[in-house]
């Protein structure tokens, strides 16, 4: 009934201990709460960083977040030590070009074993600007595969920390 062991307000109802608001049901401790994975992790630039005309260069990440230390900022490296997909972004915040830079290019690269897997290709920005980059799935198998990220501009160039939580690389 309403009131029985799997009524409304029972063990199994809409407010007992598996209902939900119980101990399992939707404001209860296993629904409803946003909790913060343990297998993910956050880089940012800790200042500007100047990129230099013609090479490929690795961003000077500094880990934001990184509950399993898995960002090795000496090597620039990301490796995992649990084998799965990872869902991977790259995004670079590149300062205004010159009028002299018009027509040049820049990009943004994520590469796994140090081979490219990933490319966002663009004309430097002589107005404003300008945000590059996006997402890709990867698979990395936990023990030897790791991933690092460079830029790359034609002219010299800056990438820009837009400010102190690392909004423009990131």
């Amino acid at each position: 009934g309403t009131s029985g062991s799997s009524g409304s307000s029972g063990t199994s109802g809409s407010s007992g201990s598996s209902g939900t608001s119980g101990s399992s049901g939707t404001s209860g401790t296993s629904g409803g709460n946003l909790t913060a994975s343990d297998y993910v992790c956050q880089g940012k630039l800790n200042a500007d960083q100047s990129i230099s005309a013609s090479t490929d260069t690795l961003i000077d990440f500094i880990d934001d977040f990184d509950p399993q230390n898995w960002w090795n900022p000496s090597t620039h490296q990301y490796k995992p030590t649990i084998a799965g997909y990872y869902n991977v972004t790259l995004n670079l915040w590149w300062q205004t070009g010159s009028s002299s830079t018009s027509g040049q290019q820049t990009n943004a690269q994520i590469r796994k074993n140090g081979s490219t897997i990933f490319i966002s290709q663009d004309r430097v920005n002589t107005i404003s600007g300008q945000s590059e980059g996006s997402s890709k799935i990867v698979y990395l198998n936990g023990s030897t595969d790791y991933l690092d990220f460079t830029a790359y501009t034609s002219v010299g160039q800056n990438l820009l920390q837009a400010n102190s939580d690392g909004a423009g690389t990131y």
